[in-house]
């Protein structure tokens, strides 16, 4: 087997990205949906509760992307190997930091969202089908996601230079 163009890893990459921005970015709006606020605005002040949780999630956010972009950095630089191509090291400096952070915030939401739905914290004003729906719908893109990520590794380890 010949190994895939580091362009194809680089776009199953991108691919990857965007299923972990959804699942991650679905996981803050049932946190928020859980708490009461069926509304937002991405260019007005919100409630309190909505400000904090985006304020929060992007200091973890880009504190992780920050560390993981670093460390790739230096593992690249105190590992060197021949044959790093662009479309490698835009995979390995950028999507992956960026991808990993959305995966790990993203799965603390859903900590968080479970907790407050364990402790009663539902609104009155969620709908009937609400819970079932949201338990649904954030398995099916955690699996996404998560296989995603785990044969994009495997695919990226296994057909390494």
């Amino acid at each position: 087997m010949s190994p895939p163009s580091p362009w194809l890893l680089l776009g199953l990459g991108v691919a990857t990205f965007l299923a972990a921005a959804k699942a991650h970015g679905r996981q803050l709006r049932l946190e928020r949906e859980l708490a009461g606020y069926w509304e937002v605005s991405f260019r007005a002040r919100n409630p309190a509760f909505v400000e904090t949780l985006w304020r929060r999630e992007r200091i973890a956010f880009w504190s992780l992307v920050a560390l993981l972009a670093a460390s790739s950095l230096a593992w690249r630089l105190l590992a060197p190997r021949p044959g790093w191509s662009v479309a490698g090291a835009l995979l390995l400096h950028i999507l992956a930091p960026l991808t990993a952070a959305f995966v790990v915030t993203g799965l603390l939401s859903t900590r968080r969202f479970l907790r407050a739905r364990r402790a009663g914290a539902v609104t009155a004003s969620l709908p009937p089908d609400w819970s079932s729906r949201a338990a649904r719908g954030t398995a099916g893109w955690w699996a996404l996601t998560l296989a995603m990520c785990a044969g994009l590794s495997w695919l990226a380890v296994c057909t390494a230079p």
